[in-house]
């Protein structure tokens, strides 16, 4: 899936985007494998993710690259290796990996 520059519409390479570039909203639905960037608005307006950092830049909604993978990173779900070879479950909030 290309990514497409919203002024220009030619793809933008996602492996040329740095950390601190600031991509649009449908952009960063994109990144984020959201079917429909209205899904970014929502969350905005009804503050559902505060999370998902974006920001203001006159009437422009901006997300930087590195809030979007932080965003990805803290909401993961599932197994982790960890460098030393050990898997951990990532957990849920309320969820426990310990029986009571």
């Amino acid at each position: 899936m290309a990514l497409q520059d919203n002024k220009t519409a030619r793809p933008v390479n996602p492996k040329a985007l740095t950390n601190d570039d600031l991509v649009d909203t449908k952009t960063a639905a994109r990144i984020l494998g959201l079917r429909n960037h209205h899904t970014l608005e929502v969350w905005r307006s009804t503050k559902r993710h505060p999370g998902l950092r974006y920001h203001r830049v006159g009437r422009a909604v901006r997300y930087r690259i590195a809030d979007l993978q932080a965003f990805l990173t803290a909401n993961a779900v599932g197994l982790r290796v960890e460098s030393n070879g050990a898997s951990t479950a990532n957990v849920g909030k309320g969820e426990s990996d310990v029986d009571p």
